[in-house]
This record gives C-alpha cells, structure tokens and sequence, in this order.
C-alpha cells in the first residue's frame, strides 16, 4: 500500500490532506499504515532470541540444515546463518520466498507458523513526513 493509497482510504488522512495539513496527515498516515519489511539480518543466535518458544527456532533450524544438504543455494544461505556470519536478510523478500517456498519447488518449506515471529520481528511501522505528504499532493483520486 504507497502513501496515496492510505490517505485514501481513511476518512481523516484524506480531509488533513485536502486542508493542507501535511504534518498532521503524515502523523495519522503512520498511525494506520501497514507494517512493512525493513532490512533485518539475522543468524542462528539471534533466530532462537527471536522465537518465544525456543523450540520453534530449532524446528526452523533443523528444517534449514536438513534442506541445506540437497539444496545447494539453502546450503550456502545456511553458512550465512552461522558464528561469524552477518547472517540473511529477512526482510529482503526474495529471502522470505526461499523459506517458505516448498521443498520440491527449490525452498525451505517453512510454514506459516513457522515463519510468523521472524517475519513479525524484520516488521516495522514506515516514517511518514509532511514533505512525504507534501509531495504526493494533489490526490487527485
């Protein structure tokens, strides 16, 4: 969803931003919009910190590992998992289809469940600006 489309769709947004108001519309703008992926590197340490139930994280772990040793680009992600590694970018998105892409089609097979808390944790609320705003004005519709 870009910037118009959420002023668009909220009533205030969209009467701050006919007023004007672009402050004040970038404000209400970042109070409704979607959370959006953001780079976010993470590596074995920090998938298991990341998961309430540990055991998840070796679940997630162990279906990477297992994947790895037929799949030579799981394999090769996997040692960017490892000690010394930045680690994977969750919040790329041909990442995030790698894992959750089934094993015969050449990914990782994670479930919904299973990726829930790593997508959830490479999520962030965008930063809006009146110049933001500003800069798509007029709507238009």
């Amino acid at each position: 969803m870009n910037l118009k489309e959420i002023i668009l769709s909220d009533p205030r947004a969209k009467e701050l931003a006919d007023m004007g108001a672009a402050d004040e519309c970038a404000k209400r703008c970042e109070e409704i919009a979607p959370k959006v992926f953001r780079e976010f590197f993470v590596t074995e340490r920090s998938i298991v910190a990341i998961y309430s139930d540990p055991m998840m994280a070796e679940t997630v772990l162990q279906k990477i590992e297992a994947v790895a040793k037929h799949n030579p680009l799981v394999a090769r992600m996997s040692k960017w998992l490892g000690v010394g590694s930045t680690g994977i970018d969750i919040g790329n998105e041909k990442t995030r289809r790698i894992l959750t892409t089934p094993i015969d089609q050449g990914g990782i097979g994670l479930t919904e469940s299973e990726t829930k808390e790593l997508f959830e944790a490479a999520m962030t609320k965008p930063s809006i600006s009146g110049v933001d705003v500003t800069n798509i004005l007029p709507l238009g519709e």
